[in-house]
């Protein structure tokens, strides 16, 4: 287990969508950030728009990040270029860095007949070729890695980067030895999401999808606002007048970023609660228990009696 000063930083590396669904809604305070969780559409966009050369440290709304202390207490929200990102993570004595991005481009194992086979279940004849192996295991829509770097869209090889400048500062991939101060792990928002909740959750481009996962992220004991106190803020004036109380309610990108730090929490502090899939060589994804509220509230009962 890492120090207890560790903080267990999330980063959420994907663009804002101008095509986000439903109205415009107004985050005082925040840049404007909208992961889309709808996979279908993010694998839809993929086929349509050709990768982009990447910006690397360089580019602007590059990654939002979070940290948590060992608490849960929500330590750091931001925005910002990755070169905002690597200062502050290169500044932590210790620290588990969950990154919601691929480590590394697919080495096509998934179409190797004994790779395949050594599956389970199998995939189908022709099927889940374009996988990483780790990605065939969450069993999920989720947009594939490409085994050619300048296939992968642009937030993919920023988190290639990203992964790579970590190690230069002495970041070692989970899971590290034990006394290991600063580790990298990748993860995938939407899979944690569904995995915890134990279904497909809401979309994240609609108001309930946030306020779902938020609610998500509160009932797991991250110190946030409770989502639920939204309700008691609508009145009929404001609801007339389109102006809903959203301050508190955390956008897209923040809650990707935040599920990413509770998962770096959880591979620290409670690796029995967390799934290791895929195979190292190509790059491992780290996720929670499927169904982890019900499993946490089915302890809490059993404490209890």
């Amino acid at each position: 287990m890492a120090p207890s000063k560790t903080v267990y930083v999330g980063i959420d590396l994907l663009p804002a969508r101008a095509h986000a669904k439903g109205p415009a809604r107004e985050v005082p305070q925040r840049q404007k950030f909208s992961l889309g969780e709808n996979q279908d559409t993010l694998l839809a966009a993929s086929e349509n728009h050709p990768a982009l050369r990447p910006s690397l440290v360089k580019g602007t709304e590059a990654a939002t990040y979070t940290a948590l202390d060992s608490d849960l207490h929500l330590q750091v929200i931001g925005a910002g270029s990755l070169a905002d990102v690597l200062a502050y993570i290169g500044g932590q004595a210790g620290a588990f860095v969950a990154i919601n991005a691929p480590r590394r481009p697919s080495m096509g194992l998934m179409r190797q007949d004994t790779v395949r086979q050594s599956l389970e279940p199998p995939p189908r004849n022709g099927s889940w070729l374009k996988y990483r192996v780790a990605e065939y295991q969450l069993q999920l829509p989720i947009l594939p890695t490409p085994d050619d770097v300048a296939a992968c869209p642009e937030w993919m090889r920023r988190g290639f980067e990203l992964y790579d400048r970590l190690g230069d500062l002495g970041y070692n991939a989970y899971p590290a030895e034990s006394e290991a101060a600063r580790v990298t792990l990748e993860t995938n928002a939407y899979a944690s999401f569904y995995r915890i909740l134990g279904h497909a959750p809401l979309p994240a481009s609609t108001l309930e999808g946030r306020l779902q996962r938020q609610l998500i992220l509160h009932e797991m004991g991250v110190r946030v606002a409770d989502p639920m106190d939204f309700f008691e803020d609508v009145t009929t004036n404001r609801l007339l007048h389109g102006s809903l109380p959203l301050r508190n309610i955390h956008t897209p990108n923040e809650l990707d970023a935040l599920v990413a730090a509770v998962i770096a929490w959880l591979a620290d502090k409670r690796s029995g609660q967390v799934n290791l899939l895929g195979a190292p060589e190509e790059g491992q994804i780290v996720v929670p228990h499927a169904g982890l509220l019900n499993e946490q509230a089915a302890n809490r009962g059993a404490k209890g009696t």
